[in-house]
């Protein structure tokens, strides 16, 4: 979701994980032709963004373009951030209205990132004078004066600026990351092991993930190739470094119950066969704690949460 968004909802939405340090096994030998990164240099158009969170429903919309710098790098910027719909009302009901009106009065800059020629992730570009906007609104709507550098100081640490950069790369990650050198051709998978480097020099297996190319398909009456990637994070050596954000993730656990946990994370995309961006991608997270019984318990019970985002895109010119 928009960063300004993120700002104002994090106390109140689930946290994604940090990214447990983990290296991937060997990939088989892979054919010539591979997906790269080759948007049109100036593309723009209009990104829907529908994100449920355990049934939540908010749908938002952004304009993006992708403005080449000198060097081969370019800077996808977004602008002119509109809610689309609210649990399933539209942007005449009362309750949308209320948060149309709190967007509008949020910050107008939109988070932009920096990618490389290759499509690598830069990080984002504007994250100081968001951070700086963000605390003038603030000091506008009643922060003391001498809590605004506090509050400043607060955003600009590090940890924060890379919590904000991590949500917006999760969504560069399933536009363009997931899919670089994968073959373009049908019927194509290949999984390997997610492994943890351990003091002892040795590693730990914490799950697995798999690609798949699932071939040409038609979308929007464009040839797109269908791709996807699923990954799954479980077992004691997950467990062990990751079990302690538990707690952040499902308010109210109680960790010394916890048993194990098991993260999945499925992503598809829909890809212009010609330009490769996407024309729709779909991320379903979820995370799972099983919990030892209680005392009056005989049964292993479990907690939960789900999210699920799906990314719409309409392209204007340059098309092709």
């Amino acid at each position: 979701m928009l960063l300004s968004v993120l700002f104002s909802l994090c106390a109140c939405a689930p946290q994604e994980p940090s990214p447990v340090p983990a290296a991937e096994s060997a990939p088989a030998s892979r054919p010539l032709t591979t997906f790269s990164f080759r948007w049109p240099a100036g593309s723009r158009g209009r990104v829907k963004e529908a994100q449920s969170i355990d049934g939540v429903d908010l749908a938002m919309s952004a304009r993006i373009e992708l403005v080449p710098l000198e060097g081969g790098e370019s800077v996808l910027r977004r602008s002119e951030p509109r809610i689309e719909s609210y649990r399933g009302y539209g942007p005449t009901h009362p309750f949308v209205i209320k948060m149309i009106t709190r967007l509008e009065e949020a910050s107008p800059l939109q988070p932009a990132f920096a990618v490389g020629a290759a499509g690598e992730w830069r990080g984002l570009t504007n994250y100081a004078e968001i951070a700086a906007d963000l605390v003038a609104r603030q000091v506008e709507a009643g922060l003391a004066p001498e809590e605004e550098q506090q509050a400043l100081q607060r955003l600009l640490d590090p940890a924060e600026q890379a919590r904000a950069e991590r949500k917006v790369r999760e969504q560069w990650n399933a536009w363009c990351l997931h899919w670089l050198d994968m073959p373009l051709q049908g019927a194509w998978s290949d999984t390997r092991d997610l492994l943890l480097d351990l003091p002892s020099g040795k590693q730990g297996r914490t799950g697995t993930v798999e690609r798949r190319v699932r071939g040409l398909e038609t979308r929007a009456g464009v040839s797109c190739w269908h791709v996807s990637r699923f990954e799954q994070r479980s077992g004691p050596w997950f467990f062990k470094h990751f079990g302690g954000q538990l707690p952040q993730l499902l308010p109210g656990l109680e960790l010394s119950r916890v048993r194990a946990c098991t993260l999945l994370d499925q992503t598809e995309a829909w890809l212009d066969a010609e330009t490769l961006r996407p024309l729709e991608v779909v991320r379903r997270y979820s995370l799972r704690a099983d919990l030892k019984p209680g005392d009056s318990q005989q049964e292993v019970e479990a907690r939960k949460t789900q999210i699920v985002t799906t990314w719409t895109f309409d392209w204007e010119v340059p098309a092709k």
